[in-house]
Order: structure tokens, then sequence, then C-alpha cells
């Protein structure tokens, strides 16, 4: 019983799959866990980006049948956000001036 609950816990899938979260520690935490930066980047990039997706109702629920209309509705959709936010890309820095 015990081996079926610790194996069906999300840490030991992602054990399983040598997958490493990329979660920071809380600010009150003494000795802070270990991060990479890049990850922590990317993960925040992708997060924010499903944020923006679920505003757009038909997305979020999938009223499309066929899956080229469903994706052809989320690069559109995406298309439109990023110029909406003005998105400069990933991790590029905003110019002086």
């Amino acid at each position: 019983m015990m081996s079926e609950q610790k194996s069906s816990r999300p840490s030991c899938a992602l054990k399983i799959r040598r997958i490493k979260a990329a979660i920071p520690s809380t600010a009150t935490r003494t000795v802070p866990y270990p991060i990479d930066r890049a990850v922590y980047r990317r993960r925040n990039l992708i997060e924010r980006l499903f944020c923006r997706l679920k505003n757009w109702r038909r997305l979020a629920t999938r009223y499309d049948r066929l899956a080229r209309n469903y994706l052809a509705a989320l690069a559109l959709v995406a298309v439109v956000t990023d110029q909406s936010t003005g998105s400069r890309g990933p991790y590029k820095k905003r110019e002086a001036g």
C-alpha cells in the first residue's frame, strides 16, 4: 500500500524521468534550495503564456472539434497576445531610451 502511494507522488514521477523542479524556495528559508535561473526563467515564460491563453474562452474550453482548427486558433491567439503585450521575445532586455 505504501509503495503504491509513494510511486504515485508527482515528485517520484519526476525523479524517475530525471526532471528537476524549477521552483524557488521561500524568502523566509534560511538555506535556500539551489535553482537554475535559466530553467526558472523559461518556466516562468511558459507559465505566463498559459495565463494569457486562459483569457481566451474558446481555447480554454476547446470548442473546436478538429485538432488543426484548435492549433490554428492557438497560433492566432499566441500572435495576438504577443503583440498586445508588447513582447520583445524571450529573454530580451528593454532598450534604454
